[in-house]
């Protein structure tokens, strides 16, 4: 009997996580404002999934942006880190360890980049 009293309130609390959960299917805090934006344009390119990594040219750290999953289109986000200067996109494949890395190109304060993975252009969105 206790166990059927229990059982509504424990469907109310998974519902209330899962719909946490889907509408930040990432787990990944701060609004879209606070975000960098990274879409990648595989179209075929590229059949395995992808591991995303934003590398700075001069120093620093990596910033492990997500993984791609589809063989199409992706926008995958990291919270900005003051995104100044000059950096490269790396993407591994996970099945091989392949990596392909992107032109360089230039952010002054986040914004977003546009990858296509066929050609290896980016276009660079304020």
């Amino acid at each position: 009997m206790r166990a059927s009293r229990r059982l509504p309130a424990l469907l109310i609390a998974l519902a209330a996580a899962l719909g946490a959960c889907a509408s930040n299917p990432r787990g990944e805090g701060g609004s879209l404002e606070d975000r960098f934006q990274v879409t990648i344009e595989n179209n075929g390119t590229v059949s395995s999934n992808l591991r995303i990594t934003l590398l700075p040219l001069t120093g620093g750290g990596e910033y492990n942006v997500g993984l791609m999953t589809t063989v199409g289109s992706e926008t995958l986000s990291i919270e900005r880190a003051n995104l100044n200067g000059n950096f490269r996109l790396r993407a591994v494949q996970n099945t091989t360890g392949v990596a392909i890395h992107s032109q360089p190109f230039q952010l002054q304060g986040g914004g977003s980049v546009v990858w296509d993975l066929r050609r290896n252009t980016i276009v660079v969105r304020r």
